[in-house]
């Protein structure tokens, strides 16, 4: 095998690498807006709460 060829499938794998990280960014990212969704209701709540 060239180094060439090395390099190539080296890249390939990083590349991979790269592709399955930026997916457990997007289920991180999802995740924690969906939790600034659920503190945004229970804020909500909490001052109507406090208006009373």
């Amino acid at each position: 095998m060239t180094e060439r060829q090395k390099l190539l499938l080296e890249i390939e794998r990083l590349n991979k690498e790269i592709i399955k990280l930026k997916e457990v960014i997007e289920n991180k990212n999802a995740h924690v807006e969906s939790k600034n969704k659920h503190i945004a209701r229970l804020e909500k709540v909490i001052s109507i709460m406090k208006k009373r």
